[in-house]
């Protein structure tokens, strides 16, 4: 009688399909936690919410901030030299170049690329059609606009938000700002509701 040791050929490929889909499934799991985790770390993280508060604050300070929201602009640029015009009158956020610096070296420290004041009407209007908003190539802030929860059912409440785009990268253990678009760099944006 002969001694079979090991196994014949069909158990070895009854293993490896075996493996191959253990393989397959913990692939798919690992994937989409990744691919879970850079969304949430993309969008709202906590500490950028703590952030967005802050500056927040100091924008609420500003002397002209209702003249920018009454714009009727559906998506505005704002930062330490912003301004306006209104009936020809040019109007700048700030009157005061002390809160324009105190805004400019917040926007340092923070690692801040840009900050926008989004207008509901964004959600309601523009995506059914009826207008164009220009976001300046910046297909990540699009996309991060057209999920914030905005909608108003009957579309009489107005609300406004402040959504800022950081931009980060980290560099031996440390986390430093930079600009957009360079090797390494990501954008991560936050928004909280202007409450008016």
């Amino acid at each position: 009688m002969k001694n079979k040791k090991g196994f014949v050929f069909i158990e070895t490929i009854i293993m490896i399909v075996v493996l191959a889909a253990s393989l397959l499934i913990l692939y798919n799991s690992y994937s989409s936690s990744v691919s879970d985790e850079k969304r949430r770390l993309t969008h709202d993280d906590t500490s950028y919410l703590y952030r967005n508060y802050y500056l927040l604050e100091h924008i609420l300070s500003a002397d002209n901030l209702s003249s920018f929201i009454n714009a009727n602009n559906y998506l505005t640029f704002i930062g330490p030299e912003s301004k306006t015009t209104i009936g020809g009158n040019t109007i700048y956020l700030y009157d005061d170049n002390t809160k324009r610096s105190e805004l400019e070296s917040m926007m340092d420290v923070f690692h801040v690329n840009a900050i926008y004041i989004v207008s509901s009407k964004i959600i309601t209007n523009c995506y059914n059609g009826s207008c164009s908003v220009n976001y300046g190539g910046n297909a990540l802030l699009q996309r991060y606009v057209e999920r914030l929860n905005v909608f108003d059912a009957d579309n009489t409440n107005v609300k406004y938000f402040l959504v800022v785009e950081y931009t980060e990268k980290s560099r031996n253990g440390r986390v430093e700002g930079c600009v957009q678009r360079t090797a390494n760099c990501k954008s991560f944006y936050a928004s909280l509701e202007i409450p008016i």
